[in-house]
């Protein structure tokens, strides 16, 4: 089944939550990376800003050397400086674009293939002013990146209610935008992440079939979104973790709804990332392994080998 697993997508990891300890410094910076690198079963990982430029020349190195493919997350940048792409401010909404270009500068650096990013905050009432404002960004980037080479935009979805509060959204939402702008940039598409699915309240089907044609990344994950339990929100704690949503056969309906969509395909190969965290005594190499089992569990359910193999 390995063979038929990865003839379908490059397998991934958002490393900097997979390895939440590599943000305290340099050196287990580099320690997790060597690490994560070594491991054959991954062909691609999701960096995202590293200061030390010294640093991020080593790092460029190591994943040059391992043959993994990049993909850079902007998502953190945006939100630990409180930039807004739709913005209703021009000062604020110019403050963001500038903010991705030099997001974007660094992921051309880093050789990687897209750059994601999340919409802004929602404010019911101002949504349609919002997404004028949120084109306007996104097509300002696109035309950017074009004269950067072949990078690809790429919008993650995230929920509107409950943790990130992001205008994009709901998938009437991410579809609207979609209209919007692919039409005139070739270069953009959408990210969705199996975690935010029962953030945003919706089933799986709901918030990919809407999207289907516009869909270019994906990300698997987990969140506890019953009120009073431990890491309510959007913070990916591992699979099975107590009240948690994504379970196995949530797993199985994600794969079998990209593959059914043509996402998943032995053509496109696209890069499918686990943004899975570990907390307390969790060790991230335990917590690795587990994605893995978990995902070869589910696309067996979700692939029958005769079929696939």
């Amino acid at each position: 089944m390995r063979e038929a697993i990865h003839s379908y997508f490059r397998l991934g990891t958002v490393f900097f939550v997979s390895y939440p300890g590599a943000a305290g410094s340099d050196e287990e910076l580099l320690e997790r990376l060597r690490q994560f690198a070594a491991d054959d079963a991954f062909e691609a990982i999701e960096l995202t800003h590293i200061e030390n430029p010294a640093v991020r020349k080593e790092v460029i190195e190591i994943v040059k050397s391992a043959c993994l493919d990049v993909s850079y997350a902007a998502q953190g940048c945006l939100l630990g400086q409180k930039k807004n792409l739709n913005a209703l401010d021009e000062g604020e909404r110019r403050s963001a674009v500038e903010l991705m270009k030099s997001c974007i500068d660094e992921a051309c650096e880093m050789g990687a293939e897209s750059v994601s990013f999340l919409a802004g905050k929602y404010e019911p009432g101002k949504e349609a002013d919002a997404m004028d404002a949120l084109v306007a960004s996104v097509c300002e980037l696109c035309d950017y990146m074009e004269s950067k080479g072949k990078l690809r935009l790429a919008i993650e979805v995230f929920d509107y209610d409950l943790d990130k509060c992001s205008l994009i959204g709901p998938a009437y939402r991410v579809k609207e935008l979609m209209e919007r702008v692919c039409p005139l940039k070739k270069n953009f598409g959408a990210l969705v992440d199996l975690s935010h699915i029962p953030q945003i309240h919706e089933s799986v089907k709901e918030a990919i079939l809407p999207v289907r044609d516009y869909i270019i990344q994906a990300h698997m994950g987990n969140c506890v979104i019953k009120e009073g339990c431990s890491l309510r929100g959007d913070l990916h704690p591992r699979y099975g973790y107590p009240n948690s949503e994504v379970d196995l056969p949530m797993i199985k309906e994600y794969l079998e709804t990209l593959l059914e969509i043509g996402f998943l395909s032995k053509e496109k190969r696209p890069i499918l990332s686990f943004e899975v965290k570990p907390f307390g005594t969790d060790d991230p190499k335990i917590i690795m392994a587990a994605s893995k089992r978990m995902l070869t569990k589910a696309w067996d359910l979700a692939c029958p080998q005769e079929e696939y193999a």
